[in-house]
């Protein structure tokens, strides 16, 4: 089975619309899928190559094991790691796994945040989609006119992804 070039998102809609807005124009040749509880029968035997998992799965808990198959035929998983929920649901599948969030045990996490601007800390390698290498780096990002602290965990997801990709 071929791997697409297809992204996952299990968010609330408006971490996702966030996140689709910011990628605009700077991940090529990716394709977002945001999933919902109506959507997921709909997905379950396609190839996903990365599946972003960032508020907690509580809208789609009778469907887990959809949610699990689709994560499981994955390449990569990108977990907010601030959730336990979302570690527990990954638990100990075999792809490449990336933590991003405020916990200072993440792959990706924020080394400070001011008003119009956040660094982004990635603070151990992490194997890229074409099997590069993200050493350890800061990403400076600077507002675009939103608001840094409440879009803090997106903007991780988001630039996470800019960096898996090698679009960063």
């Amino acid at each position: 089975m071929n791997t697409l070039n297809l992204v996952g998102i299990f968010a609330e809609e408006k971490n996702v619309i966030f996140i689709k807005k910011y990628l605009k124009n700077k991940l090529n040749d990716v394709e977002i899928i945001y999933f919902t509880k109506d959507n997921l029968e709909n997905f379950k035997n396609v190839k996903f190559e990365t599946i972003l998992l960032i508020n907690k799965i509580t809208n789609i808990t009778e469907k887990i094991e959809i949610v699990k198959k689709i994560i499981n035929n994955a390449e990569n998983i990108m977990v907010n790691c601030d959730i336990k929920e979302n570690i527990d649901i990954i638990g100990d599948l075999k792809i490449n796994g990336i933590t991003f969030g405020f916990n200072t045990k993440a792959s990706i996490t924020t080394s400070s945040i001011q008003e119009n601007e956040i660094l982004i800390c990635i603070q151990r390698n992490i194997k890229g989609v074409k099997n590069n290498i993200i050493e350890e780096q800061e990403i400076k990002v600077e507002s675009e006119n939103y608001n840094i602290e409440k879009n803090a965990i997106n903007l991780m997801a988001s630039v996470g992804l800019m960096k898996l990709y090698d679009c960063l």
